[in-house]
């Protein structure tokens, strides 16, 4: 009980944290740090229960994205969309923005864009049932994270491959 006072104190926290910084970045029109907070928003409030301002942070993030000419931005923005779907559990939104933002890096020849998108197109698959896919995807993220020496981007995506290999029953 002590444990989860503490946590909820913490994202209350967070969240004042974050909505300060918010205010700060929409006033120096700095779109990146915005979206940074709106995401940090999502979290907080996904995990507090409140539900309502999660889907309002997250709306906001995604006319942020629409908002800009400027596409690095707007494949940023769509992917921070896709990973607060992903928090949420909207494995189906999550998918579609994800999507459109792989979209945008592989357009913008954002190698490292295109492996978390991948990634998490992966991760968000294995939820949504489709293994062969999940799968695919998770390759195409390693040989991206493997050659750009991205040794975090490898880890993540060799435990989260593991994880739905054994789900899959490969190492019974």
């Amino acid at each position: 009980w002590a444990g989860s006072t503490a946590s909820a104190e913490r994202l209350q926290r967070l969240r004042c944290v974050a909505q300060r910084a918010l205010t700060i970045y929409e006033r120096c029109n700095d779109l990146r740090g915005q979206l940074d907070c709106l995401y940090l928003l999502v979290v907080a409030t996904t995990n507090i229960g409140d539900l309502e301002a999660a889907s309002r942070y997250r709306s906001a993030i995604i006319e942020r994205a629409a908002s800009v000419n400027d596409r690095a931005v707007e494949a940023r923005a769509l992917g921070v969309a896709g990973l607060a779907a992903l928090q949420r559990q909207e494995y189906k939104d999550c998918f579609t923005l994800t999507e459109r933002s792989l979209a945008l890096f592989i357009e913008l020849n954002d190698r490292e864009g295109e492996a978390a998108a991948r990634a998490r197109l992966a991760v968000t698959a294995a939820w949504l049932r489709e293994y062969t896919f999940a799968l695919r995807e998770f390759e195409s993220a390693m040989r991206i994270y493997e050659s750009l020496g991205h040794k975090r981007g490898l880890a993540v995506i060799h435990t989260n491959r593991t994880l739905l290999l054994m789900r899959l029953g490969y190492f019974t």
